[in-house]
This record gives structure tokens, C-alpha cells and sequence, in this order.
């Protein structure tokens, strides 16, 4: 009979653990005094068990004011943007665990279905030469006429775990939303430029730095990051809900996390820069926004 090479091969483990019980034994040896000392009647003390019989004693500096012998403060605290209380700040790299209904906890907010009646009304009133041909070429620019080719985050079957995907290179969708807003705020752009109305009213600024605060049970949430792209206006965007539905929120019953707090993934933090940035120049008011990278800091300018 012919026995495969995996059959054959002995057993690291098995021989480690043989090993390990042969040999792995540490046998405490007695001390061998010698005869000369035990004639003499020298007395012979066991050195261990001499200095366990001491007690530490702890150091103390003759000063208590000297300043080199003060534990040095930690580093956050020296920045000039620390503060006692902290502030959880939301990021593109926070995840919600339970999604839209954990949002509206926080926000204290109801979900409504369908677009508002003030924006459906405004549909179809700006339109720009085959802009339909235009939205096509966009996605396909965004999706397939680019040439970047970088290695793709691996893929997971949740259903299968056991099956493998083969590595695969393409645009990264982080390329493809970033291409999709660039062409569809010129195209924006495009309608201002047919409407003068529009083109004085309106604003369209790219990596659009952007902070706001929430308040959740007496805990600050700060909401901040460099968006992709900002749209804003001088006035303010008219409520998406009338009187009469935003009195009927109040029977609203919002989910429940119990027994895990809302701000689970939501880290505090000590150094935050406490102010809002909403606007740029005289157009204060945001009308869109497109959120698809964050940065933890704006400039200094």
C-alpha cells in the first residue's frame, strides 16, 4: 500500500507537546552547602527568600514642587484646541451600528418617504441642451471610459462565507462618486449660466469644509468634514413639511437601541476646534451637499 506524503509527515505539534512534557519541567534544585561551612557552623541564608522578606519602599522626591521630578502632563492637553469637556465628533470613518434608525435617535428626527412637494414642483423648470445625452456620458466616463486600474477591496458573499473572490483591479468607488459630483455640479453650472437668476443666487464650491453641533442628552455630537462639493444660496431652503404634519410628529415613537447607547461608535475626544462653518461669502445657506471624503481640520486660512 502507498501512503500519500500528508500521511507520512510526522506531527510538529504532537512532537512539541511530547517534548514539553518530557522536559518542559523545571525541577527547583536545593541548595548544596558545603562541609567545610556545615563543621564551622557557618549559617547559610537563602538569598531569595532573604530579600522577599523585604518590603518596597517607595521614593519620594525631598521637593514635591521641584518641577523635575513632575510627571509631565499628556500630550493632548498642551494643544491649544483642548478642552475639559469632551465632544464626540461624526466622521466619513464613523459607522452607525443600526444605520438610519440609530441617525434618528441621535437627530431626533422622523423619516418621511417620497419628495417633498417644494422640490417636485421644481422639477423640469431648468433644463439644458441634451442633458440626457449628457447624464449618459457621465456615468460612463465615472464607470468605464476611465483608465484607472488599482487592486479592489476584497469582496464578501455574507451568504457564502466560504467562498473566495478572485482579487480584482478597476476604479475604486470612492474615483466613481467623486467623477459623478465633478460633472453634475457643471452641469449646474451649465443651467446657471441659461438662467441669471440662478447664476446670481446660487454657488457651487468644491472640497467644501463644513461643521455643524447636535446636542443628544446634554452631549455634544460634532457633525464636520470636507465635503466634495457644496451647493448654497443666499436664502434659505423653505421647510420640506407643513404645520399640520410636523404637530403630528410629536405621536412619533422613535426606535429603540436598549440596552446600547446611541453614541456606541461615536468616540470622544478632548482636542476639537469649537466652531461652526456653514457658508461661504454671502452664500450662507447649504442647499446641497455632497459628502464623499473628511478631513479632521480645516485650514488656517
Amino acid at each position: 500500500m502507498r501512503l500519500t506524503l500528508p500521511r507520512t509527515r510526522t506531527s510538529i505539534v504532537w512532537l512539541l507537546k511530547n517534548e514539553w512534557a518530557r522536559k518542559g519541567v523545571y525541577w527547583d534544585p536545593k541548595p548544596k552547602i558545603p562541609k567545610i561551612y556545615q563543621e564551622k557552623g557557618v549559617k547559610i541564608v537563602d538569598a531569595l527568600e532573604e530579600f522577599g522578606r523585604r518590603e518596597r519602599v517607595e521614593w519620594t522626591p525631598p521637593d514635591p514642587e521641584d518641577p523635575r521630578y513632575k510627571e509631565a502632563p499628556p500630550q493632548y492637553q498642551q494643544s491649544r484646541d483642548y478642552h475639559e469637556t469632551p465632544a464626540r465628533v461624526f466622521g466619513l470613518r464613523t459607522k452607525l451600528m443600526e444605520g438610519a434608525p440609530q441617525a434618528q435617535i441621535l437627530t431626533n428626527t422622523q423619516i418621511l418617504e417620497g419628495v417633498p412637494a417644494g422640490v417636485k414642483s421644481l422639477l423640469g423648470k431648468v433644463s439644458v441642451p441634451s442633458q440626457d445625452e449628457l447624464c449618459q456620458r457621465y456615468i460612463l466616463q465615472a464607470n468605464r471610459w476611465d483608465a484607472t486600474k488599482i487592486k479592489l477591496p476584497k469582496r464578501v458573499n455574507v451568504h457564502r462565507q466560504a467562498w473566495h473572490f478572485k482579487a480584482e483591479t478597476g476604479i475604486p468607488k470612492h474615483r466613481i462618486c467623486s467623477t459623478m459630483v465633478r460633472n453634475l455640479t457643471r452641469l449646474c453650472q451649465m443651467a446657471a449660466t441659461r438662467n441669471p437668476g440662478l447664476q446670481n443666487a446660487r454657488g457651487v464650491f468644491p472640497d467644501y469644509f463644513m461643521s455643524s453641533e447636535i446636542f443628544y442628552n446634554d452631549t455634544k455630537i460634532r457633525v464636520q468634514g470636507s465635503l466634495e462639493a457644496a451647493i448654497t444660496s443666499r436664502d434659505p431652503v423653505p421647510p420640506f413639511a407643513d404645520d399640520s404634519l410636523v404637530n403630528a410628529s410629536v405621536n412619533y415613537k422613535l426606535p429603540d437601541m436598549f440596552p446600547l447607547e446611541p453614541t456606541l461608535q461615536i468616540n470622544p475626544i478632548h482636542v476639537y476646534v469649537d466652531y461652526l462653518c456653514s457658508g461661504r461669502f454671502y452664500f450662507a445657506e447649504r442647499e446641497r451637499i455632497f459628502i464623499w471624503r473628511i478631513c479632521t481640520r480645516p485650514s488656517e486660512k
